[in-house]
C-alpha cells in the first residue's frame, strides 16, 4: 500500500492505492469510508482526507492467513494567518475613539494586549480611546502555529495643533444622513468644506451627500498654522444608475497616452476658472534617448508622426521595472527620428481644442489605464472579454471566430439586453470572435454601419430605439482612429460629430458617452503601471526570448473622457482603474455576471456621476475642431 501524495496539508486530499496476492478480503484501518458498507476490492484505492499525521494499515485475509502493510500520511497544519486594520487610519485628538478589526484564518484563539484579552475568532472589532499613540499586538494561536499583528492608532501629542475628523456612516445611499463628528486640540478655528462651514472647535454635524464625498476640516491656531483631516464616505448610486442610464455607448481609439493627449489639461482648466485638479504633465522632466541624449517632453508641431512600437518587449523595457525611463529606446527606426524623440511629443488645447473643453466641462478620469502592457489587439480582447486568454501579441493571421473566449455581446444576448455595434468603415474586430460565427451567425443581425446611428438619433423616438449598449468600432482603414500615424484632427473631429449627434438626440437625457484609447502606444506618460489581478489562470504566452511578466500589471495611462447629462460637471476622477471598468459598468447596470476575474474586481464608474440633478441637461457650447493642422513627419522630433 502507498499513499500519493504521501504529505499533505490539512484539509487536502491524498490517494490509498493498495495490491493484494492470495487474499479473498481487505480492511484498512482507520477505516477510509466508514460510512460506507460496501467491502473495499482486493486492489484498488480510495482517496482520504486525514485531519492529522495518520497512519494507514492494510490487512489483507486469505486461505494461507494474514498479509500487512502500512502508508503514512504526513499532515502538515497550515500556519496561522492574522490581519489586522485600524479605522480611521488618521491621527486622532485625544480622546476619540478608533476601531481595531481583525481578520483571521487557521487560529482557534486570538487576544490583544494593552489590557484588552481575548477576542472572538476568527474576525470581530473592538473599540478603543488611548490617551497617546499606542501600538496594540494581536496574538493568534492555532494548530499550525503561533502569530502576532499589530494595530498602531496614532493620537497628537497634547502640545500639538491636531484635528480629526469622521463620517458615521463611511458608506451609504444617495441622500442619507451621515453624521460628521470632529474634534481638534490647540485650535482657535476649525472648518469644514463641502458646504459645511466655520464648526465649534469639537462637535458634530449631519449631511447628506448625493455623491461620494471627501469632506475635509481644517484646524487653524492662533499664529495661523494649518492642520487638516479628511473622511470620505462613499455613496452608492447603483439603484438610481438604473433608474436614470438607458443607454451605454463606447468608443475606444488608437494609442494615445494620457499625457500625449491631456497632461496640460489642468493648466487649461485653471486658465478657465477651474481647479488645476489633473495629474498631468512635467515638461522639465528628461530621459535619455538613443544616443544616451536627456530629452524633454516637448509641443508636437505635426498632428501626424510615424508610428512607434508598444508591443509587449518594448513596452517592458519601457517600463524598466517602475523606472518609466525607455520610452525613446525601443521605437521603430526611422531616418527622419533615428533617436526616437517623437516619443516625448504632446498636444494640447491649440491641437484640440474640442477635446479639451470636452473634457473640461463633462468628466475626465487621469488615473484610467490600459489594462495590459502591451499593444493594440491584446488590449482590445480585454476590452471585449475581459481577458486577453494568454495572448501578448497580435496573431500574424486573423479570421473569422477564430477567438472562442466569451465576449460581452454574448452576455448581453445570453440576458436579453438589446445591443449593436457599429463599424464605420470595413474594420470589424468582433468579427474574429466566436459571437460573429457562433449559432449560425446570429450575432450579426447586430453590426451596422454608422449611418444607422445617425438615423435612429435623429428619430424623434431615438431614446426608444437606441438600443442598451452600443459599441463604435474605431475607423482605422479610413484613418480616424487617431492613431499617431494618422491625421488626429480628422479623427477628432469625427469623434466630435458622433459625440454631436448624441448630444441632438432625445436620447440624450439618458445616456453615457465613454470616449478612451485601447493603449498608450509607447508615447510618453509618467505615471507607472499599477497591479491588477489576473483575469484568469491563464499565463502569457511567452516565447524564450520574450520579457518575463504577467497578467497582474496593466498598461500605461490612457485618455478617459466620460460624456452625459448625468456627469459631475468639471469633474476628474482619480480612482486608479483599467478600462475594463466599462465592462463592469455595463453588467452593474443590466444585471450581468463579470466575464472574467478583471472585470469582477473592477471599479464602476459611478464616481463619474450625480444622479440627483443632471449637470447638461442641455449641453454646453463646445468649440468645433480645426482638421487644418500641419501634417508633416519630417517635423515630429522636437523644435
Amino acid at each position: 500500500m502507498s499513499a500519493a501524495p504521501a504529505t499533505i496539508t490539512a484539509g487536502g486530499l491524498t490517494t490509498l492505492t493498495w495490491t493484494t496476492k492470495n487474499a479473498t478480503s481487505v480492511a484498512i484501518s482507520p477505516d477510509p469510508n466508514p460510512s460506507d458498507d460496501t467491502a473495499l476490492p482486493l486492489s484498488g484505492s480510495v482517496p482520504v482526507t486525514p485531519s492529522a499525521t495518520t497512519v494507514y494499515k492494510l490487512t489483507a485475509t486469505g486461505p494461507g492467513g494474514q498479509g500487512t502493510a502500512q502508508a503514512t500520511v504526513t499532515v502538515n497544519q497550515p500556519p496561522p494567518v492574522l490581519t489586522a486594520t485600524v479605522t480611521p487610519a488618521a491621527q486622532l485628538v485625544a480622546g476619540q475613539s478608533a476601531t481595531i478589526s481583525w481578520s483571521a484564518q487557521n487560529v482557534t484563539s486570538i487576544s490583544i494586549d494593552q489590557g484588552i484579552g481575548a477576542v472572538v475568532v476568527p474576525t470581530g472589532s473592538v473599540n478603543v480611546t488611548p490617551a497617546a499613540t499606542t501600538v496594540y499586538t494581536l496574538t493568534g494561536t492555532g494548530p499550525g502555529g503561533t502569530i502576532t499583528a499589530q494595530a498602531t492608532v496614532n493620537v497628537a501629542p497634547l502640545g500639538q495643533l491636531a484635528v480629526n475628523i469622521i463620517a458615521t456612516p463611511s458608506a451609504t445611499s444617495p441622500a442619507q444622513p451621515v453624521t460628521l463628528s470632529w474634534a481638534s486640540q490647540n485650535a482657535t478655528t476649525v472648518s469644514i468644506d463641502q458646504g459645511v462651514g466655520t464648526e465649534p472647535l469639537t462637535g458634530t454635524a449631519t449631511v447628506t451627500p448625493t455623491v461620494s464625498t471627501t469632506y475635509t476640516a481644517t484646524a487653524t491656531d492662533a499664529a495661523g498654522h494649518t492642520v487638516t483631516s479628511t473622511a470620505s464616505v462613499k455613496v452608492d448610486q447603483s439603484g438610481v444608475f438604473q433608474t436614470k442610464i438607458k443607454h451605454i455607448i463606447i468608443l475606444v481609439q488608437e494609442n494615445r497616452s494620457f499625457d500625449n493627449y491631456f497632461g496640460l489639461l489642468g493648466q487649461y482648466k485653471a486658465s478657465h476658472g477651474f481647479a488645476n485638479d489633473v495629474n498631468g504633465l512635467d515638461t522639465t522632466v528628461q530621459v535619455k534617448d538613443k544616443a544616451g541624449n536627456l530629452v524633454s517632453p516637448f509641443h508636437y508641431r505635426t498632428i501626424c508622426t510615424e508610428n512607434l512600437s508598444p508591443q509587449w518587449n518594448e513596452s517592458h523595457i519601457i517600463y524598466d521595472g517602475g523606472k518609466m525611463d525607455g520610452w525613446m529606446l525601443p521605437t521603430l527606426p526611422s531616418t527622419i527620428d533615428p533617436n526616437g524623440h517623437r516619443a516625448m511629443g504632446y498636444y494640447d488645447q491649440s491641437d484640440m481644442p474640442y477635446y479639451y473643453e470636452l473634457a473640461t466641462q463633462f468628466a475626465v478620469g487621469d488615473a484610467v489605464f490600459s489594462p495590459v502592457l502591451t499593444n493594440t489587439n491584446p488590449n482590445r480582447m480585454y476590452l471585449f472579454t475581459g481577458t486577453s486568454f494568454g495572448k501578448i501579441i497580435p496573431d500574424p493571421t486573423s479570421s473569422a471566430g477564430q477567438y472562442q473566449q466569451k465576449t460581452i455581446f454574448d452576455l448581453l444576448t445570453e440576458h436579453n439586453v438589446p445591443w449593436r455595434y457599429y463599424y464605420q468603415d470595413n474594420g470589424l474586430f468582433l468579427f474574429q470572435f466566436g459571437t460573429w460565427t457562433n449559432n449560425n451567425g446570429a450575432a450579426q443581425a447586430n453590426a451596422f454601419n454608422i449611418a444607422n446611428y445617425y438615423t435612429i438619433l435623429a428619430d424623434p423616438n431615438a431614446d426608444n430605439l437606441l438600443p442598451p449598449v452600443v459599441f463604435i468600432e474605431r475607423a482605422t482603414p479610413t484613418g480616424l482612429d487617431e492613431h499617431p500615424d494618422k491625421n488626429l484632427q480628422a479623427g477628432i473631429a469625427n469623434t466630435k460629430k458622433i459625440i454631436d449627434a448624441l448630444m441632438a438626440s432625445p436620447a440624450w437625457q439618458s445616456s453615457i458617452f465613454i470616449l478612451t484609447y485601447d493603449e498608450g502606444g509607447a508615447l510618453y506618460d509618467h505615471v507607472p503601471p499599477i497591479p491588477l489581478p489576473a483575469p484568469d489562470a491563464i499565463p502569457p504566452a511567452l516565447q524564450p526570448n520574450d520579457r518575463p511578466g504577467d497578467f497582474t500589471l496593466s498598461g500605461f495611462r490612457v485618455p478617459f473622457v466620460v460624456v452625459s447629462p448625468w456627469v459631475r460637471a468639471h469633474y476628474v476622477s482619480h480612482v486608479q482603474r483599467d478600462y475594463t471598468a466599462m465592462l463592469k459598468m455595463v453588467e452593474k447596470r443590466f444585471n450581468l455576471p463579470a466575464l472574467t476575474l478583471r472585470d469582477a474586481a473592477a471599479d464602476d464608474l459611478l464616481d463619474f456621476f450625480d444622479f440627483t440633478t443632471p449637470s447638461w441637461p442641455t449641453p454646453p457650447p463646445l468649440p468645433d475642431q480645426p482638421t487644418s493642422g500641419v501634417c508633416d513627419q519630417n517635423l515630429e522630433t522636437g523644435p
